[in-house]
């Protein structure tokens, strides 16, 4: 799969797909973010069908944000997801920071909706050290 970068809501988010792995990055604090999220994930969703994927991997580890309108995106992704045959039917692998407080939290929800077909992998970031600690 190959999609270039789409930036959206002003630049606030960047959204990306590589070989098998979507990257979104920034925040999702738009009150639709449907009009940028649903098409996008509807393209993934149909380039993994068509290509006969076996998984797809999310990364999320630096989208700092995500409301309760983008996880509905998200949700609707896998719930499309989960309607294909079982024989077509690819995994979803959110790669994600433990530090970024959303991901820990919902990302276990998402889960929820099918414990065999939703992975989560964490995936810690380096941390930059602030200046006054470094003496």
């Amino acid at each position: 799969m190959q999609i270039s970068t789409v930036q959206a809501a002003g630049g606030k988010i960047s959204l990306r797909v590589d070989g098998d792995t979507v990257f979104i990055v920034g925040e999702i604090d738009q009150l639709s973010p449907r009009d940028f999220m649903a098409g996008f994930l509807e393209i993934v969703h149909n380039m993994a069908l068509g290509e006969g994927l076996g998984e797809v991997k999310v990364n999320v580890t630096e989208l700092a944000f995500l409301n309760s309108s983008g996880i509905k995106e998200f949700l609707s992704w896998i719930l499309r997801r989960n309607r294909i045959p079982p024989e077509k039917k690819y995994k979803i692998n959110f790669l994600f920071d433990p530090a970024v407080a959303w991901q820990p939290i919902t990302l276990p929800r998402l889960r929820d909706l099918d414990a065999e077909g939703i992975l989560l992998t964490p995936v810690s970031q380096p941390r930059q050290m602030p200046l006054h600690a470094v003496r």
